[in-house]
């Protein structure tokens, strides 16, 4: 498995505040990709403990024996290690408000593990180009519950 991964600071920000790692495993292979919340206090502080976290979590609980289910109970596990850490690192920076959007993909036996929080996506591309994720924002709830319309 070939890995690729590239970065932007985009049209609007100073500073980047991406963060990605990528790292094969015995028979499995994992990405993962942070971005700090824009405008928010540490947001590329908050995108790099994410990966930190996340990687560590896998690294050390990854079993090539695993099968579906404890690889989705891994990776929940591990983003929720990332949100602590990050909230525990606010508290004592007096950082409120710091945050990122995280989404880490585990491949294994031909199986992509997809989890994510926020509105940073995965995308499998093949033939097309197909958005795996649906975005944890505000705006894409109120267009899920019908109270807008995708032109809004």
């Amino acid at each position: 498995m070939n890995f690729s991964a590239f970065t932007d600071v985009g049209k609007i920000r100073a500073n980047n505040e991406d963060a990605f790692v990528c790292e094969k495993l015995e028979n499995a292979a994992f990405a993962i990709v942070c971005d700090g919340m824009g405008g928010a206090a540490g947001g590329e502080i908050a995108s790099a403990l994410a990966c930190e976290t996340i990687q560590t979590q896998i690294t050390r609980s990854f079993s090539p024996k695993m099968n579906g289910r404890a690889i989705e109970r891994l990776l929940m596990s591990a983003l929720t290690a990332a949100n602590l850490k990050i909230n525990d690192y606010a508290l004592e920076h007096s950082l409120e408000g710091m945050g990122t959007t995280a989404v880490v993909a585990l491949i294994k036996d031909n199986c992509a593990y997809i989890a994510y929080d926020g509105d940073s996506r995965a995308y499998l591309i093949d033939s097309g180009i197909r958005q795996l994720t649906t975005d944890h924002t505000y705006l894409n709830e109120l267009l899920r519950l019908g109270k807008i319309t995708e032109e809004e």
